[in-house]
């Protein structure tokens, strides 16, 4: 359930870091904050190494990259520049305004050793994922991932959550499939919480195709986020005991976000990457008839230029 961007901090004094509650499309603010968690994942991690590594990546930065099979290789890169966001956030707390324009900086990079990774993209929806890979083929990767799915969401964000509890950001543990066929890339997630906040399941199916045009790399990503009942009722649910004259009482069931992403990316120079994406979902019923959400569909536009760090 996102509706920001990860990997960027706002460069305006004195705001408030922005957060984003859904794992689909936008996220904390801040992703270089890596908490506890994944320092335990990271060393539980460690303990599986082998001899055998690949890379394992986020759908969006494959089909950006244009990959048409799974690659191998140990280490990884690095791209740092700025990144200005147009968004339109579609439920309360996600931002501390529903519709704005943030300028900040984009993060970028992934690094591997022995099938332990550790990931970060700034366009895509998620921002930090650790993982090992289990298995490979040549057109097909099995990994195991952590990340948070969900940030948090609070009255710090917004005041008009005013009397409601505080939503707090989850990590999820699960497995990512990805299979590479020609120019089309699937990738299907199973992801359950092991941070006790709500021990719910999220699922979920991404889609993308990309056009090489001349020096373009063009893109497309369907998408489609299953959050189980337990997801939705600790983040859009509203209980009996929070009841305003704002927010009358909320028990959804199991939700979805679908999603569509178009972008472009284009080489400047060796070092120097120009990336543009447009990125619409849409709230699933159990979502947008939330009190929490002010609209049942959103939005973002993204564009950066970045430099690369090898």
């Amino acid at each position: 359930m996102r509706t920001r961007a990860k990997g960027y901090t706002r460069l305006q004094g004195g705001q408030k870091p922005a957060r984003r509650l859904l794992r689909y499309t936008p996220a904390t603010m801040n992703v270089m904050t890596i908490r506890s968690r994944f320092f335990l994942l990271a060393l539980s991690l460690a303990g599986m190494l082998a001899s055998g590594w690949a890379t394992a990546n986020d759908i969006a930065r494959e089909v950006r990259a244009g990959r048409d099979q799974a690659a191998s290789y140990d280490g990884g890169f690095l791209e740092l520049g700025l990144v200005v966001e147009v968004f339109s956030n579609p439920l309360m707390g996600l931002s501390e305004e529903d519709n704005g324009v943030d300028i900040g900086i984009a993060l970028n990079g992934e690094y591997q050793w022995r099938g332990l990774f550790v990931e970060a993209n700034t366009e895509s929806e998620r921002g930090l994922v650790l993982g090992y890979n289990l298995a490979r083929g040549e057109r097909w990767l099995l990994d195991i991932i952590g990340s948070n799915q969900h940030d948090e969401i609070s009255e710090d964000m917004d005041d008009r959550l005013e009397g409601l509890r505080d939503r707090e950001l989850d990590f999820m543990l699960g497995l990512r499939s990805t299979h590479y066929f020609g120019s089309n890339i699937f990738q299907l997630e199973w992801m359950r919480d092991i941070s006790d906040r709500h021990e719910g399941v999220a699922v979920n199916a991404s889609l993308g195709k990309f056009w090489q045009v001349r020096n373009w790399n063009v893109h497309a990503i369907l998408t489609y986020r299953h959050k189980s009942a337990r997801v939705m009722e600790y983040y859009v649910g509203v209980r009996e005991d929070e009841v305003t004259d704002r927010f009358s009482a909320y028990s959804p069931g199991a939700g979805h976000i679908s999603g569509l992403e178009v972008g472009i990316t284009l080489p400047l120079s060796e070092k120097w990457i120009l990336r543009s994406t447009a990125q619409y979902f849409a709230l699933s019923d159990a979502m947008s008839e939330s009190p929490l959400a002010t609209e049942d569909a959103g939005g973002r536009l993204l564009t950066s230029v970045t430099r690369v760090f090898n």
